[in-house]
């Protein structure tokens, strides 16, 4: 599948949001359990201790608390540092 299509199978998803539909119109080989893939993502969720959203994770860690991209933004510079701090003492 091309990009220009892959686009267009997301933005009729979250346009219609019904999965007979949208099966209906891309019938792909392999239809999704949805039941399943649901009852998966709530037991990552619970799992993975997600309250609220969103969550980050880095390097599978989750940030404590809220957090906003902004945020994020100005913790870059020091997570970086400390993984990279992390990263020299190992060797």
């Amino acid at each position: 599948q091309s990009n220009n299509e892959l686009q267009q199978m997301l933005t009729d998803w979250f346009t219609w949001m019904e999965y007979k539909k949208w099966v209906d119109k891309w019938q792909p080989e392999n239809t999704i359990d949805v039941t399943g893939r649901l009852n998966e993502h709530s037991k990552w969720i619970a799992d993975s201790a997600v309250q609220f959203t969103p969550t980050f994770f880095i390097n599978g860690r989750k940030l404590p608390g809220r957090y906003n991209l902004k945020d994020v933004e100005m913790l870059m510079p020091q997570l970086i540092e400390i993984l990279t701090e992390k990263s020299s003492n190992k060797k």
